[in-house]
Protein backbone atom coordinates (compact mmCIF):
# COMPACT_ATOMS: atom_id res chain seq x y z
CA UNK A 1 0.00 0.00 0.00
CA UNK A 2 2.37 2.63 1.04
CA UNK A 3 4.94 1.49 -1.57
CA UNK A 4 2.07 2.18 -4.41
CA UNK A 5 1.16 5.41 -2.81
CA UNK A 6 4.53 6.78 -3.04
CA UNK A 7 5.38 5.61 -6.09
CA UNK A 8 1.80 7.08 -7.42
CA UNK A 9 2.98 10.95 -5.63
CA UNK A 10 6.35 10.86 -6.78
CA UNK A 11 5.26 9.76 -10.78
CA UNK A 12 2.53 12.83 -10.13
CA UNK A 13 4.81 15.47 -8.04
CA UNK A 14 7.57 14.78 -11.07
CA UNK A 15 4.78 15.56 -13.58
CA UNK A 16 3.55 18.98 -12.51
CA UNK A 17 6.78 20.23 -12.12
CA UNK A 18 7.50 19.36 -14.93
CA UNK A 19 4.59 20.73 -16.65
CA UNK A 20 4.60 24.19 -14.15
CA UNK A 21 8.36 24.37 -15.26
CA UNK A 22 7.49 24.19 -19.09
CA UNK A 23 4.81 26.58 -18.09
CA UNK A 24 6.85 28.98 -16.41
CA UNK A 25 9.40 29.53 -19.72
CA UNK A 26 6.79 28.95 -22.39
CA UNK A 27 5.08 32.39 -20.23
CA UNK A 28 8.41 34.32 -19.34
CA UNK A 29 9.78 33.94 -23.06
CA UNK A 30 6.62 34.82 -24.50
CA UNK A 31 6.48 38.03 -22.48
CA UNK A 32 9.63 39.32 -22.83
CA UNK A 33 8.72 38.53 -26.87
CA UNK A 34 5.67 40.83 -26.71
CA UNK A 35 7.26 43.57 -24.87
CA UNK A 36 10.50 43.53 -27.40
CA UNK A 37 8.02 43.62 -30.27
CA UNK A 38 5.84 46.11 -28.84
CA UNK A 39 9.37 48.56 -28.40
CA UNK A 40 10.33 47.36 -31.49
CA UNK A 41 7.53 48.78 -33.42
CA UNK A 42 8.12 51.87 -30.95
CA UNK A 43 11.96 52.62 -32.04
CA UNK A 44 10.66 51.58 -35.94
CA UNK A 45 8.09 54.69 -35.51
CA UNK A 46 10.52 56.90 -34.25
CA UNK A 47 13.15 56.24 -36.14
CA UNK A 48 10.82 56.98 -39.34
CA UNK A 49 9.87 60.35 -37.53
CA UNK A 50 13.88 61.24 -36.93
CA UNK A 51 14.74 60.43 -40.61
CA UNK A 52 11.74 62.91 -41.75
CA UNK A 53 12.97 65.34 -39.35
CA UNK A 54 16.80 64.90 -40.60
CA UNK A 55 17.32 68.17 -43.27
CA UNK A 56 20.22 67.59 -45.81
CA UNK A 57 20.83 70.00 -48.18
CA UNK A 58 22.22 68.83 -51.67
CA UNK A 59 25.82 69.33 -51.63
CA UNK A 60 26.71 70.70 -48.57
CA UNK A 61 27.90 67.87 -45.98
CA UNK A 62 26.55 69.07 -43.13
CA UNK A 63 23.06 68.12 -41.68
CA UNK A 64 20.69 69.33 -39.22
CA UNK A 65 17.39 67.98 -37.35
CA UNK A 66 14.13 70.25 -37.29
CA UNK A 67 13.70 70.47 -33.55
CA UNK A 68 10.31 70.75 -33.57
CA UNK A 69 9.46 67.80 -34.81
CA UNK A 70 11.58 65.75 -32.50
CA UNK A 71 9.45 64.65 -29.44
CA UNK A 72 10.38 66.67 -26.19
CA UNK A 73 11.09 63.07 -24.52
CA UNK A 74 14.20 62.82 -26.61
CA UNK A 75 15.16 66.64 -25.10
CA UNK A 76 15.03 65.83 -21.39
CA UNK A 77 18.30 64.88 -19.78
CA UNK A 78 18.16 60.82 -19.36
CA UNK A 79 14.87 60.67 -19.98
CA UNK A 80 15.75 56.95 -20.93
CA UNK A 81 14.61 57.57 -24.91
CA UNK A 82 17.53 58.51 -26.70
CA UNK A 83 19.14 58.33 -30.41
CA UNK A 84 22.29 59.34 -32.17
CA UNK A 85 22.45 60.15 -36.11
CA UNK A 86 26.16 59.28 -38.16
CA UNK A 87 26.72 60.56 -40.92
CA UNK A 88 30.17 60.93 -43.27
CA UNK A 89 31.07 63.98 -41.86
CA UNK A 90 29.00 64.56 -38.46
CA UNK A 91 27.49 62.99 -35.31
CA UNK A 92 23.95 64.17 -33.70
CA UNK A 93 22.91 63.06 -30.22
CA UNK A 94 19.86 63.53 -28.40
CA UNK A 95 19.44 66.42 -25.65
CA UNK A 96 18.71 63.21 -23.82
CA UNK A 97 21.84 61.61 -23.74
CA UNK A 98 24.17 64.45 -22.79
CA UNK A 99 27.35 63.27 -22.78
CA UNK A 100 26.71 59.53 -23.35
CA UNK A 101 27.15 57.48 -26.97
CA UNK A 102 25.48 54.86 -28.46
CA UNK A 103 26.76 52.00 -30.58
CA UNK A 104 27.05 52.81 -34.26
CA UNK A 105 29.65 50.21 -35.48
CA UNK A 106 29.50 47.41 -37.50
CA UNK A 107 26.18 48.04 -39.28
CA UNK A 108 25.77 48.22 -43.48
CA UNK A 109 23.04 49.45 -44.82
CA UNK A 110 19.66 47.20 -45.19
CA UNK A 111 20.32 45.94 -41.70
CA UNK A 112 18.38 46.70 -38.87
CA UNK A 113 19.29 45.10 -35.66
CA UNK A 114 18.49 44.84 -31.54
CA UNK A 115 20.58 44.53 -29.37
CA UNK A 116 20.52 45.28 -25.30
CA UNK A 117 23.46 47.31 -23.90
CA UNK A 118 23.83 49.05 -20.35
CA UNK A 119 23.00 53.09 -20.63
CA UNK A 120 23.53 55.88 -18.65
CA UNK A 121 22.40 56.05 -14.88
CA UNK A 122 22.67 52.24 -14.80
CA UNK A 123 19.45 51.96 -17.38
CA UNK A 124 19.03 48.80 -19.54
CA UNK A 125 18.23 49.80 -23.00
CA UNK A 126 16.87 48.16 -25.84
CA UNK A 127 18.77 49.66 -29.27
CA UNK A 128 17.80 49.66 -32.60
CA UNK A 129 20.12 49.98 -35.23
CA UNK A 130 19.49 51.15 -38.89
CA UNK A 131 21.33 52.24 -42.20
CA UNK A 132 19.12 54.98 -44.09
CA UNK A 133 19.91 56.62 -47.74
CA UNK A 134 18.55 59.84 -47.97
CA UNK A 135 19.24 62.62 -50.96
CA UNK A 136 22.44 60.80 -51.63
CA UNK A 137 23.86 60.01 -47.98
CA UNK A 138 24.69 57.22 -46.07
CA UNK A 139 22.84 57.85 -42.46
CA UNK A 140 22.95 55.46 -39.50
CA UNK A 141 20.82 56.05 -36.45
CA UNK A 142 21.00 54.09 -33.04
CA UNK A 143 17.40 54.93 -30.86
CA UNK A 144 17.12 53.49 -27.58
CA UNK A 145 14.52 53.19 -24.75
CA UNK A 146 14.72 52.13 -21.17
CA UNK A 147 13.15 49.04 -20.47
CA UNK A 148 14.26 49.12 -16.71
CA UNK A 149 10.84 49.56 -15.37
CA UNK A 150 9.50 47.01 -17.97
CA UNK A 151 11.81 44.16 -16.85
CA UNK A 152 11.01 45.35 -13.22
CA UNK A 153 7.23 44.71 -14.27
CA UNK A 154 7.70 41.00 -15.68
CA UNK A 155 9.82 40.11 -13.05
CA UNK A 156 7.43 41.17 -10.60
CA UNK A 157 4.93 39.45 -13.15
CA UNK A 158 6.87 36.08 -12.96
CA UNK A 159 7.43 36.35 -9.22
CA UNK A 160 3.64 36.91 -8.83
CA UNK A 161 2.98 34.02 -11.27
CA UNK A 162 5.74 31.49 -10.11
CA UNK A 163 4.22 31.46 -6.33
CA UNK A 164 0.48 31.26 -7.62
CA UNK A 165 1.68 28.01 -9.58
CA UNK A 166 3.50 26.71 -6.30
CA UNK A 167 0.07 27.05 -4.44
CA UNK A 168 -1.96 25.58 -7.37
CA UNK A 169 1.22 23.11 -7.48
CA UNK A 170 0.32 22.66 -3.54
CA UNK A 171 -3.13 22.11 -4.00
CA UNK A 172 -2.92 19.76 -6.88
CA UNK A 173 -0.54 17.15 -4.93
CA UNK A 174 -2.29 17.43 -2.01
CA UNK A 175 -5.53 16.87 -3.97
CA UNK A 176 -4.10 13.88 -5.76
CA UNK A 177 -2.77 12.41 -2.66
CA UNK A 178 -6.79 12.65 -1.36
CA UNK A 179 -7.54 11.05 -4.44
CA UNK A 180 -4.72 8.29 -4.34
CA UNK A 181 -5.50 7.17 -0.83
CA UNK A 182 -9.34 7.10 -1.39
CA UNK A 183 -8.81 4.75 -4.61
CA UNK A 184 -6.56 2.76 -2.22
CA UNK A 185 -9.07 2.27 0.00
CA UNK A 186 -10.61 -1.14 -1.59
CA UNK A 187 -6.94 -2.69 -1.21
CA UNK A 188 -7.34 -1.67 2.62
CA UNK A 189 -10.55 -3.04 2.56
CA UNK A 190 -9.68 -6.21 1.18
CA UNK A 191 -6.65 -6.18 3.79
CA UNK A 192 -8.96 -5.89 6.45
CA UNK A 193 -11.05 -9.05 5.44
CA UNK A 194 -8.05 -10.99 4.85
CA UNK A 195 -6.88 -10.57 8.90
CA UNK A 196 -10.64 -11.13 9.27
CA UNK A 197 -10.16 -14.21 7.33
CA UNK A 198 -7.67 -15.41 9.43
CA UNK A 199 -9.02 -14.62 12.87
CA UNK A 200 -12.79 -16.49 11.64
CA UNK A 201 -14.40 -13.81 11.28
CA UNK A 202 -16.05 -13.96 7.81
CA UNK A 203 -15.63 -17.07 5.62
CA UNK A 204 -15.16 -14.63 2.02
CA UNK A 205 -13.83 -11.89 0.65
CA UNK A 206 -16.34 -8.88 0.32
CA UNK A 207 -16.98 -8.22 -3.46
CA UNK A 208 -17.93 -4.84 -3.26
CA UNK A 209 -14.13 -3.79 -4.77
CA UNK A 210 -13.71 -2.04 -7.64
CA UNK A 211 -13.71 -3.73 -11.53
CA UNK A 212 -10.30 -4.09 -11.11
CA UNK A 213 -9.91 -5.78 -8.28
CA UNK A 214 -13.20 -7.84 -8.79
CA UNK A 215 -11.39 -10.62 -10.35
CA UNK A 216 -8.64 -10.85 -7.69
CA UNK A 217 -11.44 -11.11 -4.85
CA UNK A 218 -13.65 -13.71 -6.94
CA UNK A 219 -10.78 -16.22 -8.08
CA UNK A 220 -9.29 -15.94 -4.04
CA UNK A 221 -13.41 -16.57 -3.09
CA UNK A 222 -13.17 -19.64 -5.45
CA UNK A 223 -10.29 -20.67 -4.20
CA UNK A 224 -11.53 -20.48 -0.42
CA UNK A 225 -14.74 -21.92 -1.48
CA UNK A 226 -12.52 -24.90 -3.02
CA UNK A 227 -10.77 -25.39 0.30
CA UNK A 228 -13.27 -25.37 2.27
CA UNK A 229 -15.11 -27.79 0.58
CA UNK A 230 -12.05 -29.85 0.37
CA UNK A 231 -11.59 -29.50 4.43
CA UNK A 232 -15.51 -30.49 4.89
CA UNK A 233 -14.87 -34.01 2.38
CA UNK A 234 -11.75 -34.36 4.36
CA UNK A 235 -13.66 -34.60 7.80
CA UNK A 236 -16.62 -35.90 6.42
CA UNK A 237 -13.49 -38.96 4.86
CA UNK A 238 -12.05 -39.30 8.10
CA UNK A 239 -15.58 -39.55 10.27
CA UNK A 240 -16.74 -42.51 7.85
CA UNK A 241 -13.00 -44.11 7.93
CA UNK A 242 -13.17 -44.45 11.45
CA UNK A 243 -17.37 -45.41 11.80
CA UNK A 244 -16.47 -48.06 9.69
CA UNK A 245 -13.29 -49.03 11.18
CA UNK A 246 -14.58 -49.12 14.51
CA UNK A 247 -17.16 -50.95 13.13
CA UNK A 248 -15.31 -54.45 11.52
CA UNK A 249 -12.59 -53.67 14.35
CA UNK A 250 -15.03 -55.02 16.54
CA UNK A 251 -16.06 -57.86 14.65
CA UNK A 252 -12.94 -58.70 14.10
CA UNK A 253 -12.22 -58.77 18.00
CA UNK A 254 -15.27 -60.30 18.62
CA UNK A 255 -14.37 -63.06 16.19
CA UNK A 256 -10.72 -63.70 18.12
CA UNK A 257 -12.75 -63.27 21.53
CA UNK A 258 -14.97 -66.33 20.34
CA UNK A 259 -14.31 -70.17 21.97
CA UNK A 260 -15.55 -71.39 18.58
CA UNK A 261 -12.83 -69.52 17.02
CA UNK A 262 -9.58 -72.43 17.79
CA UNK A 263 -12.02 -75.22 16.90
CA UNK A 264 -14.27 -72.91 13.67
CA UNK A 265 -12.69 -73.70 10.51
CA UNK A 266 -14.34 -70.53 9.11
CA UNK A 267 -12.39 -68.29 10.97
CA UNK A 268 -10.07 -67.41 9.37
CA UNK A 269 -12.33 -66.76 6.17
CA UNK A 270 -14.08 -64.23 8.37
CA UNK A 271 -11.06 -62.61 9.58
CA UNK A 272 -10.06 -62.49 5.70
CA UNK A 273 -13.30 -61.35 5.02
CA UNK A 274 -13.66 -58.17 7.19
CA UNK A 275 -9.29 -57.56 6.51
CA UNK A 276 -10.25 -57.31 2.53
CA UNK A 277 -13.28 -54.80 4.02
CA UNK A 278 -10.84 -52.86 5.86
CA UNK A 279 -8.64 -52.69 2.80
CA UNK A 280 -11.54 -51.34 0.86
CA UNK A 281 -12.95 -48.52 2.77
CA UNK A 282 -9.28 -47.19 3.21
CA UNK A 283 -8.76 -47.13 -0.43
CA UNK A 284 -12.32 -45.60 -1.06
CA UNK A 285 -11.81 -43.31 1.95
CA UNK A 286 -8.41 -41.86 0.63
CA UNK A 287 -9.28 -41.94 -2.55
CA UNK A 288 -11.99 -39.34 -2.16
CA UNK A 289 -9.95 -37.34 0.25
CA UNK A 290 -7.68 -36.90 -2.61
CA UNK A 291 -10.11 -35.77 -4.93
CA UNK A 292 -9.15 -32.30 -6.01
CA UNK A 293 -12.54 -31.11 -7.10
CA UNK A 294 -13.62 -28.00 -8.98
CA UNK A 295 -10.98 -24.89 -8.84
CA UNK A 296 -9.97 -21.88 -10.83
CA UNK A 297 -6.41 -23.32 -10.73
CA UNK A 298 -7.21 -26.64 -12.77
CA UNK A 299 -5.37 -27.23 -16.09
CA UNK A 300 -6.80 -27.15 -19.30
CA UNK A 301 -6.05 -31.07 -19.86
CA UNK A 302 -6.19 -32.58 -23.62
CA UNK A 303 -8.89 -36.13 -23.39
CA UNK A 304 -7.94 -38.45 -25.98
CA UNK A 305 -4.59 -39.17 -24.92
CA UNK A 306 -5.48 -39.74 -21.35
CA UNK A 307 -8.72 -41.52 -22.64
CA UNK A 308 -6.21 -43.65 -25.10
CA UNK A 309 -3.68 -44.63 -21.87
CA UNK A 310 -7.01 -45.77 -19.68
CA UNK A 311 -8.29 -48.11 -22.69
CA UNK A 312 -4.83 -49.53 -23.22
CA UNK A 313 -4.51 -49.96 -19.49
CA UNK A 314 -7.83 -51.65 -19.12
CA UNK A 315 -7.61 -53.77 -22.34
CA UNK A 316 -4.70 -55.67 -21.07
CA UNK A 317 -6.08 -55.76 -17.38
CA UNK A 318 -8.59 -57.65 -19.14
CA UNK A 319 -6.90 -59.39 -21.81
CA UNK A 320 -8.34 -63.00 -21.06
CA UNK A 321 -11.96 -61.40 -21.61
CA UNK A 322 -10.97 -60.16 -25.26
CA UNK A 323 -13.21 -56.91 -24.52
CA UNK A 324 -13.06 -54.77 -27.30
CA UNK A 325 -12.80 -51.12 -25.99
CA UNK A 326 -13.85 -48.62 -28.73
CA UNK A 327 -13.87 -44.75 -27.96
CA UNK A 328 -14.87 -41.71 -30.07
CA UNK A 329 -12.96 -38.51 -28.71
CA UNK A 330 -12.37 -35.11 -30.82
CA UNK A 331 -8.59 -35.04 -31.33
CA UNK A 332 -9.45 -31.22 -29.49
CA UNK A 333 -11.82 -31.86 -26.86
CA UNK A 334 -10.18 -30.53 -23.43
CA UNK A 335 -11.47 -30.56 -19.85
CA UNK A 336 -10.33 -29.12 -16.91
CA UNK A 337 -10.53 -31.47 -14.41
CA UNK A 338 -7.35 -32.56 -12.78
CA UNK A 339 -5.28 -35.04 -14.06
CA UNK A 340 -5.95 -37.94 -11.48
CA UNK A 341 -9.18 -37.00 -10.96
CA UNK A 342 -9.79 -37.66 -14.43
CA UNK A 343 -8.12 -41.14 -14.10
CA UNK A 344 -10.33 -42.04 -11.33
CA UNK A 345 -13.31 -40.87 -12.91
CA UNK A 346 -13.64 -42.68 -15.98
CA UNK A 347 -10.88 -45.56 -14.75
CA UNK A 348 -13.67 -46.51 -12.19
CA UNK A 349 -16.10 -46.36 -14.65
CA UNK A 350 -14.73 -48.00 -17.77
CA UNK A 351 -13.44 -50.98 -15.25
CA UNK A 352 -16.85 -51.93 -13.87
CA UNK A 353 -17.92 -52.01 -17.92
CA UNK A 354 -15.50 -53.80 -18.26
CA UNK A 355 -16.48 -56.73 -15.79
CA UNK A 356 -20.01 -56.88 -17.01
CA UNK A 357 -19.18 -56.85 -20.44
CA UNK A 358 -19.39 -59.46 -23.26
CA UNK A 359 -17.23 -57.97 -25.76
CA UNK A 360 -17.37 -54.46 -26.36
CA UNK A 361 -17.16 -51.18 -24.59
CA UNK A 362 -17.72 -47.62 -26.33
CA UNK A 363 -16.42 -44.34 -24.70
CA UNK A 364 -17.72 -41.40 -26.82
CA UNK A 365 -16.94 -37.60 -25.50
CA UNK A 366 -19.46 -34.76 -26.57
CA UNK A 367 -18.05 -31.53 -25.52
CA UNK A 368 -19.87 -28.07 -25.43
CA UNK A 369 -20.56 -25.94 -22.14
CA UNK A 370 -20.23 -29.48 -20.62
CA UNK A 371 -18.30 -31.83 -21.32
CA UNK A 372 -19.93 -35.22 -21.36
CA UNK A 373 -18.41 -39.02 -21.64
CA UNK A 374 -21.07 -41.80 -22.44
CA UNK A 375 -19.89 -45.11 -21.75
CA UNK A 376 -21.92 -48.47 -22.76
CA UNK A 377 -21.42 -51.79 -22.49
CA UNK A 378 -22.90 -54.86 -23.62
CA UNK A 379 -23.68 -56.73 -20.34
CA UNK A 380 -26.39 -57.77 -18.25
CA UNK A 381 -27.37 -54.21 -17.56
CA UNK A 382 -29.62 -53.11 -14.52
CA UNK A 383 -33.14 -53.27 -13.66
CA UNK A 384 -35.05 -50.22 -13.94
CA UNK A 385 -35.38 -49.89 -9.85
CA UNK A 386 -31.72 -50.57 -9.80
CA UNK A 387 -31.21 -47.78 -12.45
CA UNK A 388 -33.44 -45.26 -9.99
CA UNK A 389 -31.12 -46.14 -7.17
CA UNK A 390 -28.28 -45.70 -9.05
CA UNK A 391 -28.65 -42.38 -9.87
CA UNK A 392 -29.65 -40.96 -6.29
CA UNK A 393 -27.00 -38.72 -4.87
CA UNK A 394 -25.09 -39.36 -2.04
CA UNK A 395 -24.29 -43.08 -1.70
CA UNK A 396 -23.35 -44.39 1.55
CA UNK A 397 -20.50 -46.95 2.71
CA UNK A 398 -23.08 -49.03 3.11
CA UNK A 399 -25.63 -48.81 0.65
CA UNK A 400 -23.35 -50.50 -2.21
CA UNK A 401 -25.15 -51.94 -5.15
CA UNK A 402 -23.65 -55.55 -6.53
CA UNK A 403 -20.67 -54.35 -8.99
CA UNK A 404 -21.04 -50.42 -8.61
CA UNK A 405 -19.97 -50.43 -4.85
CA UNK A 406 -16.91 -48.96 -4.48
CA UNK A 407 -16.08 -47.70 -7.43
CA UNK A 408 -19.76 -46.25 -7.85
CA UNK A 409 -19.40 -44.02 -4.66
CA UNK A 410 -15.60 -42.84 -5.89
CA UNK A 411 -17.56 -41.42 -8.83
CA UNK A 412 -19.97 -39.96 -7.68
CA UNK A 413 -17.54 -37.99 -4.90
CA UNK A 414 -15.88 -36.86 -8.17
CA UNK A 415 -18.86 -35.89 -9.89
CA UNK A 416 -20.25 -34.11 -7.07
CA UNK A 417 -16.99 -32.02 -6.33
CA UNK A 418 -17.15 -30.40 -9.91
CA UNK A 419 -20.36 -29.83 -9.42
CA UNK A 420 -21.76 -32.14 -12.52
CA UNK A 421 -24.27 -34.80 -13.00
CA UNK A 422 -24.37 -38.33 -13.79
CA UNK A 423 -27.34 -40.61 -15.13
CA UNK A 424 -27.43 -44.44 -15.78
CA UNK A 425 -29.81 -45.77 -18.36
CA UNK A 426 -30.13 -48.74 -20.79
CA UNK A 427 -27.58 -48.40 -23.66
CA UNK A 428 -29.99 -48.17 -26.60
CA UNK A 429 -26.69 -49.08 -29.36
CA UNK A 430 -25.15 -52.23 -27.22
CA UNK A 431 -27.86 -53.61 -24.80
CA UNK A 432 -26.11 -53.11 -21.50
CA UNK A 433 -25.94 -50.31 -19.24
CA UNK A 434 -25.01 -46.56 -19.86
CA UNK A 435 -23.09 -43.70 -17.82
CA UNK A 436 -22.97 -40.31 -18.78
CA UNK A 437 -21.53 -37.88 -17.00
CA UNK A 438 -21.69 -34.39 -17.22
CA UNK A 439 -18.98 -32.23 -15.97
CA UNK A 440 -19.05 -28.58 -16.63
CA UNK A 441 -15.87 -26.51 -18.49
CA UNK A 442 -15.90 -23.87 -16.33
CA UNK A 443 -18.11 -22.44 -13.89
CA UNK A 444 -20.45 -19.30 -14.23
CA UNK A 445 -17.55 -17.11 -11.81
CA UNK A 446 -14.56 -18.58 -13.39
CA UNK A 447 -16.09 -17.64 -16.93
CA UNK A 448 -16.80 -14.29 -15.81
CA UNK A 449 -12.99 -13.60 -14.44
CA UNK A 450 -11.90 -14.62 -17.82
CA UNK A 451 -14.30 -12.50 -20.24
CA UNK A 452 -13.64 -9.74 -17.34
CA UNK A 453 -9.85 -9.97 -17.87
CA UNK A 454 -9.76 -10.48 -22.05
CA UNK A 455 -11.80 -7.34 -22.06
CA UNK A 456 -9.53 -5.67 -20.21
CA UNK A 457 -6.90 -6.61 -22.59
Amino acid sequence: MHAIQSRLATGLILSLTFLLLVQWIIISSSIHYLSEQYISSRLVHDSDTIIAALNIIPGNPNVSLADNQISAIYKQPFSGHYFEIKTERQTLRSRSLWDETLPLTNITKGQANIIYIPGPQQQQLIVLLSVYQKKGQTVKLAIAEDVSEINRDIQGFLFRHSGVSFLVFMLLVLLQVLIIKRSLKPLEQVRNDLQKLETGEIDSLSEAVPSELKPLVQELNLRLDAMAQRLKRSRHTAGNLAHALKGRLTLITQALNAESAKSDSTFLKNLNKYTNELQQIIHRELVRARVAGAGIGARQAKLAPEITALVKTLSTIYNNKSINISQDVPEQATCSLEREDLHELLGNILDNACKWATQQVHISVQENSNVRYIIDDDGPGCQESELASLSTRGVRLDEQVSGYGLGLAIVKDIVNSYEGSIHFSRSSSLGGLRVTVSIPKKHALTAQISHSHQSKQ
